[in-house]
């Protein structure tokens, strides 16, 4: 017998669906943290991730600050900062859950 979440086929997030989630739940952000969001735009960017499956799959940047981005891990359905590598494929990334919890992360004073 198949477990209920065996049935789901996965489907990567449209730029279109991520841009609607990133609206909302920017909403729920403390206003603090808000306003260290520079203003979005869009086409977002892209990195191409390898997961430890072995597959390669596109994850968007939602903002970018010098070597680090801010991107929605889809299949997580969490948001993560990586490192921008120089070249190739992004392999380590670090989740934070939550939009607040991200963008702290990533304009923390080092």
């Amino acid at each position: 017998m198949a477990l209920p979440w065996q049935d789901i086929m996965w489907q990567p997030i449209e730029e279109a669906e991520l841009w609607n989630r990133l609206q909302a739940d920017i909403q729920g952000v403390s206003p603090t943290t808000r306003s260290l969001v520079p203003t979005l735009s869009r086409p977002l960017a892209t990195l191409y991730c390898e997961r430890t499956n072995g597959n390669t799959e596109r994850l968007l940047v939602i903002v970018r600050v010098g070597e680090r981005a801010l991107v929605y891990d889809d299949v997580e359905e969490e948001y993560a900062i990586a490192h921008v590598p120089e070249g190739g494929l992004l392999r380590n990334w670090q989740l934070y859950g939550p939009l607040e919890a991200a963008l702290l992360a990533l304009f923390a004073k080092p």
